[in-house]
């Protein structure tokens, strides 16, 4: 060591004294005069590579120079008789490769001291790659240079050979003063002093990597052979370390051996190296070193991480790359987007992240243990991977929606990702991959004494695996049984097992509260067995789960399959209702706020009409921000009817189809589902009389009457509010009648209808009655006129249907026809006004179309 520094000291002082100059000159050269940076003599072919080497052009070592093209050097193998490339002596100057590369090098002096394709060096070397370089010497031997002084961001793949007694031969320096920013791949050999990225340092080296195999006899090590500098710091090697003499001495996996030189914040792989001791750095295994943490977080880091930032513009990890190992940014890699949480918890805020924005739909996102703060994801985010590392912890908080389109890696276990809940809904992720355990919360409403129905609720897990129903302990669980349509306590037993596949009832007493699952989630295809007997009043009524960490979308063509035959319909529990709600495919909603969206832990019933299997694919996976119930919007010609009492509630929905018929159409009515006793009960009437909660019927050129079931064992105030009529044509009059009080109620203008309860009221006192709906859904199927009153005479005007012979119906505001004509409309129709003042609606039919007025008798 007192050699090489004695040495190089010499050297440079001697450089000097002789105050050496560039040369003028710049024959041999492809450009530039050498004088500074922007007038740099230019490397562009090996003949200028030759040039540089002849120590006949000795007087251009101290100039600048940079590499303007990537030079091929296989011609060398044959240069000298076989020895090949010259290594450049005493180079003084400053050499820029720019991110160049010289492949192909080929140095044969087995003999020589200072191989390389720089000699000795007291100047710069920078943004250079030698790449499958072949390089044999013995003293000072190395890639890039045998001695010297200062190296930045260079790399090196290849064989670095030193002969029989060789010293200090590395796979990119023989011996280094200062080095930054850069790496090795070679293989190396050598006898004394030998190390995968440099024989024997001499100053100080950090972010810095070896990958390449190492043998020797004494003084070996991944990454020095000997460190006999001032430090090194956060440096890694993961070659293997064998020996090849008679009696080897001082091998390490880091460094073999070290004479007050120190290895701060580096490591060094215990496994592919075959070491477990080395004369500085932390051993760790392939796992730990393929995993960000470690160079974050160890205890082994006694000046601080090291630095993953863009804007420090070093170090970058994905996960993948490099063989899974932390590279420098200049590699042609895509960094990963490794969580450092050094501000808040939120995802969303760019400066947590290591490249100082937020992850997008390309990717990879990493997750490392003990960060300052772990990540909370709030907002929706779509990412390629995403690995959770030992230790380390993402929330899905219930704004968040995570997508993972590649692989997700969860090595933290049930801790790792958890999924939060809450009374607005419940966490969301999509993700493609088996095996990943996740914390999955479902928060359950309260129950207030006043209204017990609130205590049921129809649950669900998003496991692969069946659990028990200590799960949901504290309250009582029920499955509903199909052949018999009856609901089979399970109790509240810690070792009951339920299916993951089936939806429960939970009775649940208590005030609010959130339990917290973990398990295994589903990501593939979710078969669930669903039966069908007959035998029961409701036959085919499945409970069934929605297994995913997401919402399941009913709407999703193609998605929802299997050996057995479900309908297209489901029904889902509203405790704040007391009632279930029923949703048809392709509708925009469905009664008591049901939508096609079945939410995260949510039971739900199917219909089936034959036992199997009901398969959902993953494509009807979806995010909703929707709780567990969600408001929607109303389609053509729909109207909904809600009641209310004692603080429940139900619904009916009640449309105009053009493919409907008066009886039940299976393919677009649902059946009512009775609900809790306390809660009203609301359906209407299809002509065989089933009961309907969504009830189509045809276009009609008359009056249709819809015949309503309403009941509720107690006596109380009932409700009934009405909406969606604007979907229909303006001037068609829609009414509610309470045949039990002989009230008719325009619900155009009043759609709220207040009434005191008996319980013994009869269940069909209720009808809605719908004048002139449309004779058939088209382009002319309702025409524009006028109708207006003068001195005591209604004038009619309908220039659409002028020759036609037309049919002239009076209303009164309670829907009673006053008077009917027939007559040709041959020009404005003259007929005598009613008597009585108030609102009187009109309407003319001739053929398939409609006008429907109004008109104000004073």
């Amino acid at each position: 060591m007192k050699r090489t520094i004695s040495y190089l000291s010499k050297m440079l002082f001697t450089l000097m004294l002789l105050g050496w100059s560039s040369s003028v000159s710049s024959q041999g050269y492809s450009g530039g005069d050498g004088t500074n940076i922007g007038t740099a003599y230019q490397i562009s072919t090996l003949a200028d590579l030759a040039y540089l080497s002849d120590p006949a052009n000795s007087g251009d070592w101290a100039s600048y120079f940079i590499q303007t093209a990537d030079i091929d050097a296989s011609a060398t193998s044959t240069w000298d008789g076989g020895n090949g490339f010259l290594p450049i002596g005493n180079f003084s100057g400053n050499y820029d490769g720019q991110n160049h590369i010289i492949s192909n090098l080929h140095i044969n002096r087995p003999g020589d001291l200072d191989v390389g394709m720089f000699g000795v060096s007291s100047g710069v070397i920078s943004n250079l790659g030698l790449v499958n370089a072949s390089v044999s010497g013995n003293y000072f031997v190395g890639a890039i240079g045998g001695e010297v002084y200062e190296v930045e961001n260079c790399y090196s793949t290849g064989t670095i050979t030193g002969s029989t007694d060789s010293y200090n031969v590395g796979g990119l320096v023989g011996f280094v003063v200062i080095c930054n920013n850069s790496f090795s791949s070679c293989n190396v050999s050598g006898t004394n002093s030998v190390g995968g990225f440099g024989g024997i340092n001499g100053g100080a080296v950090t972010n810095s990597y070896s990958t390449g195999s190492v043998t020797g006899n004494s003084n070996i090590g991944g990454f020095f052979g000997t460190n006999d500098a001032t430090s090194i710091q956060s440096c890694y090697s993961i070659g293997s370390v064998s020996t090849s003499g008679p009696s080897p001495t001082n091998i390490g996996g880091f460094a073999g051996s070290g004479d007050g030189g120190s290895a701060d914040n580096c490591f060094w792989n215990t496994v592919t190296s075959g070491q477990l001791v080395s004369a500085g750095g932390n051993g760790r295994t392939t796992a730990e070193m393929k995993r960000v943490s470690t160079y974050l977080s160890d205890p082994g880091l006694i000046l601080g991480p090291w630095d993953f930032t863009s804007t420090g513009g070093i170090w970058a990890f994905n996960g993948t790359d490099n063989n899974g190992y932390p590279f420098l940014r200049y590699e042609n890699y895509t960094p990963g987007f490794i969580w450092l949480g050094t501000s808040t918890t939120d995802w969303a805020t760019a400066g947590n992240w290591s490249e100082n924005a937020l992850p997008a739909s390309a990717k990879k996102v990493i997750i490392p243990y003990a960060a300052l703060n772990n990540p909370k994801l709030n907002t929706t985010s779509t990412i390629s991977t995403l690995t959770i590392e030992t230790g380390g912890a993402l929330t899905i908080a219930t704004g968040g929606k995570l997508t993972v389109t590649a692989t997700l890696a969860n090595n933290a276990g049930n801790t790792g990702i958890v999924i939060k809940s809450d009374a607005t809904g419940t966490g969301s992720l999509i993700h493609n991959t088996a095996g990943v355990s996740a914390t999955v919360e479902r928060y359950i409403s309260g129950a207030p004494a006043q209204n017990n129905a609130t205590m049921y609720h129809l649950v669900s897990h998003p496991f692969t695996a069946n659990y028990t129903s200590g799960d949901w302990l504290g309250s009582y669980l029920f499955d509903c049984n199909e052949p018999t349509g009856t609901w089979i306590a399970n109790g509240n037993s810690t070792s009951t097992s339920l299916a993951a596949t089936k939806g429960y009832l939970i009775y649940y007493p208590g005030a609010s509260h959130i339990y917290s699952h973990t398990g295994t989630l589903l990501s593939g295809t979710s078969t669930i067995p669903v039966t069908y007997t007959g035998t029961s009043a409701h036959p085919g009524e499945n409970l069934v789960a929605n297994m995913y960490p997401c919402s399941l979308d009913f709407n999703v063509a193609g998605a929802w399959t299997g050996s057995a035959t479900i309908s297209n319909k489901i029904w889902i529990w509203s405790s704040a209702a007391g009632n279930y709600g029923a949703y048809i495919r392709g509708n925009p909603i469905g009664t008591n706020n049901v939508t096609g969206i079945i939410p995260v832990g949510q039971g739900f019933f199917v219909e089936a009409s034959s036992s199997g299997n009901l398969t959902i694919d993953p494509s009807a996976r979806a995010h909703s921000s929707q709780s567990y119930l969600k408001t929607g919007t109303t389609a053509d010609n729909m109207m909904s009817l809600k009641v209310s009492a004692n603080n429940f509630g139900d619904e009916i929905m009640v449309q105009f189809r053009e493919d409907a018929t008066a009886g039940y159409d299976e393919l677009i009515e649902a059946k009512k589902m009775l609900g809790q006793n306390e809660a009203p009960q609301l359906s209407s009437l299809a002509m065989d009389n089933t009961k309907l909660s969504i009830n189509a019927l045809p276009f009609s050129t008359g009056d249709v009457v819809v015949p309503l079931d309403f009941a509720l064992n107690t006596s109380a105030d009932v409700t009934f509010t009405a909406s969606g009529l604007e979907s229909f044509y303006m001037g068609i009059p829609i009414y509610l009648e309470d045949r039990a009080l002989n009230k008719v109620i325009d619900l155009r203008t009043n759609p709220v209808y207040t009434f005191s309860h008996n319980a013994l009221s009869a269940g069909n006192r209720f009808q809605l009655r719908f004048l002139g709906v449309t004779a058939t859904p088209g382009q002319d199927a309702v025409v524009q006129g006028s109708v207006s009153v003068n001195q005591g005479s209604l004038l009619i005007d309908v220039p659409a249907m002028k020759q036609s012979e037309v049919s002239i119906s009076v209303y009164d505001a309670q829907g009673r026809l006053f008077s009917s004509n027939k007559m040709l409309m041959d020009s404005i129709i003259q007929l005598p006004a009613p008597k009585a003042t108030g609102v009187y609606i009109v309407r003319v039919t001739g053929g398939s179309r409609t006008f429907i007025g109004k008109a104000v008798v004073n």
